[in-house]
């Protein structure tokens, strides 16, 4: 349950105070994201203050048309990569909004990111989103529920990022066939939240990880933090719903 998770929220630890740049900004995110697009990766987090209180949404981007990362880009000072509740600091310019994208900031490039400390997944609680459906429903892909919001609708929403947590799952596995005939597979979340039922794909690279090997089939997961993008319009003009991290708390 929420309200166990939310017995256990411990003190967060911090180092010292983040600087502030000439030429921009340093902001400390909780890494709520570290999962694969189209075009790179999509590294997002919420800003946190010194005193852990929760901040805005941030998504850091590179500077070609759709955004994502290289993997070079989105590194330590020790060449490591941002796993999922990473305290980090990331060196910033400016704000970069996108449509329905509105926390993109632009990274500085050249500059490593500063790995802080780790937070405990019970801290979580006091970060989530207020509960409400995920952006508009209705709109279902062949392989999923709810899953997809046309382009014109997306671009009327203010925000596209969501940490929610559903008190149980099913992730659903299935291999199709590719590009080429090659196999194919793909994770997808099942849950309920805020009244309505949802089947989305799943991007978090390190979750489908441990799903490798497994048969085809549905695992029943108990209660789970889930950070949710609405992503940028795809070919046939919708903009998919995916689950970008799957926290167990």
């Amino acid at each position: 349950m929420l309200r166990a998770a939310c017995s256990r929220v411990l003190p967060l630890v911090f180092s010292a105070s983040l600087g502030v740049e000439s030429m921009g900004t340093v902001k400390r995110l909780v890494c709520l994201a570290n999962s694969y697009m189209t075009a790179g990766r999509c590294v997002a987090g919420i800003e946190v203050t010194a005193e852990g209180q929760r901040g805005v949404w941030v998504r850091a981007v590179g500077d070609h048309a759709a955004g994502g990362l290289r993997r070079e880009q989105c590194l330590y000072e020790d060449g490591t990569e941002p796993r999922v509740l990473d305290i980090m600091e990331v060196p910033l310019q400016r704000p970069s909004p996108k449509g329905h994208h509105t926390e993109n900031w632009l990274i500085d490039f050249g500059k490593r990111w500063r790995y802080v400390g780790r937070m405990e997944a019970s801290n979580l609680a006091q970060f989530v989103d207020p509960e409400a459906p995920l952006w508009a429903s209705e709109y279902h892909s062949k392989r999923g529920v709810n899953d997809r919001v046309p382009q014109e609708l997306a671009l009327r929403q203010q925000a596209s990022l969501r940490l929610v947590y559903v008190e149980k799952m099913h992730v659903l596995v299935k291999t199709y066939d590719g590009q080429g005939n090659r196999p194919k597979r793909c994770l997808r979340a099942s849950f309920r939240y805020a009244g309505e039922q949802y089947a989305l794909r799943v991007t978090d690279r390190a979750f489908e990880q441990s799903f490798k090997g497994k048969p085809d089939g549905g695992y029943p997961l108990g209660g789970r933090f889930l950070t949710i993008s609405l992503a940028q319009p795809y070919t046939d003009d919708f903009c998919y719903k995916l689950v970008a991290a799957v926290i167990e708390p």
